[in-house]
């Protein structure tokens, strides 16, 4: 019921001649998607009104949630510009009236938002890219640096089978059959933790040359 609500909002935003249809019964005998990550309670009239926000252009007050104690931090005024899926999880990407800048929001901390009738010019040099591909499932801004992790022969047999980053290469091998793997990544810190864990699954299999 959620899947077909969201479907049926974002097809009345297309114009009149417009048609999409869609059966979703259909749909799911012909494309099974597997709950790779656990599952967050995300409220569909928050995320009907973003869509709703970013479609008409519409500054948005919302009330958002840290992620430690799940403590209210408060009212904010934001410019919606963009809602992305990363990792199977929901973030939106905005301009905060407060901070003066754009920001990530964790969709699952907003708990409530309201559109409300004020217009806001989107920037013509916004690129939801820059703030989507900076980091290992997560959003990240524009500031970046470069990671350079050696592999042993284990670690480095099964990371060189995925695509992990596209800024990812292999730079050479060693004569202990170790691998120079480098990415440049977002310098914030909830990008940092997230490279951190990545690194930790590998154990003694991986170490890090740069940054210190």
């Amino acid at each position: 019921p959620i899947v077909q609500q969201t479907f049926a909002h974002l097809t009345a935003m297309l114009p009149e001649q417009a048609c999409v249809s869609v059966d979703p019964t259909t749909l799911c005998k012909a494309i099974v998607f597997e709950q790779g990550v656990p599952i967050r309670e995300y409220v569909l009239p928050v995320f009907i009104a973003l869509l709703d926000a970013i479609a008409k252009r519409h500054r948005t007050e919302v009330a958002y949630y840290t992620s430690q104690g799940n403590r209210e931090e408060g009212t904010r005024f934001i410019d919606p510009y963009h809602l992305t899926n990363v990792g199977g999880e929901w973030y939106l990407i905005a301009y905060c009236t407060r901070q003066r800048a754009v920001r990530n929001y964790h969709l699952g901390r907003i708990r409530e938002a309201y559109v409300l009738e004020i217009s806001y010019t989107l920037p013509s040099d916004f690129d939801p890219l820059k703030h989507v591909g900076a980091t290992l499932g997560r959003v990240a801004g524009d500031s970046r640096e470069m990671i350079l992790l050696r592999l042993l022969p284990a670690a480095s047999r099964w990371v060189k089978e995925k695509m992990w980053h596209f800024t990812q290469k292999f730079d050479r091998l060693l004569d202990d059959g170790s691998v120079i793997f480098r990415m440049e990544l977002s310098q914030e810190e909830p990008a940092r933790e997230a490279l951190r864990r990545w690194i930790l699954q590998f154990g003694d299999e991986a170490e890090v040359l740069e940054p210190e």
